[in-house]
């Protein structure tokens, strides 16, 4: 893990192809960075450790990390590439980080603290309020993808039950 220091000129463009800051202008962007610490990460390198609090969120600006849930077979694994967020929840709450993070390859990630967030939007209420819209509608989309998931397992699960009752009831 290596902090980095940002060519702010060379990141604003880069920056306004992320959904997270499309709809900010320059300014906003700006005053975004200055709050923010950017990190080089290698490979196989822990972001977040599963059980550990922190109170940030997260940005990958370049290359990307793999979140992990689980050890077992029964583990879940995603991955978060170049322009997604990741660990939103730690602004909102207290609990336990639920995952580990860990870099796939030498990555770029943005750190934004929760002191540090709500600070900024409560000086600068239409960025904050363009942010939280944001991570909302990531929120409610992954949401639906994680409902769609257990969907198909249950479906999955009750066609092996109808299958199991049939093949007793025919024998």
């Amino acid at each position: 893990m290596e902090k980095v220091n940002l060519d702010v000129e060379f990141v604003i463009p880069q920056l306004k192809k992320i959904r997270l800051f499309k709809a900010m202008n320059e300014e906003e962007i700006r005053g975004m960075l200055k709050i923010c610490d950017v990190i080089k990460y290698s490979s196989d390198e822990i972001i977040i450790e599963k059980g550990s609090i922190s109170h940030c969120f997260f940005v990958v600006l370049k290359g990307s990390v793999e979140v992990r849930v689980g050890k077992s077979i029964a583990s879940y694994k995603t991955e978060v590439k170049a322009g997604e967020i990741f660990g939103e929840a730690g602004l909102f709450s207290d609990v336990p980080r639920s995952a580990d993070v860990v870099s796939v390859n030498i990555s770029y990630v943005m750190q934004v603290e929760r002191k540090k967030f709500l600070s900024y939007i409560s000086q600068n209420a239409t960025a904050g309020n363009k942010i939280l819209m944001v991570m909302v509608y990531i929120l409610f989309h992954r949401l639906k993808n994680v409902n769609q998931e257990i969907l198909l397992e249950n479906t999955a699960l009750i066609d092996e039950e109808m299958d199991a009752f049939i093949k007793d009831y025919l024998e």
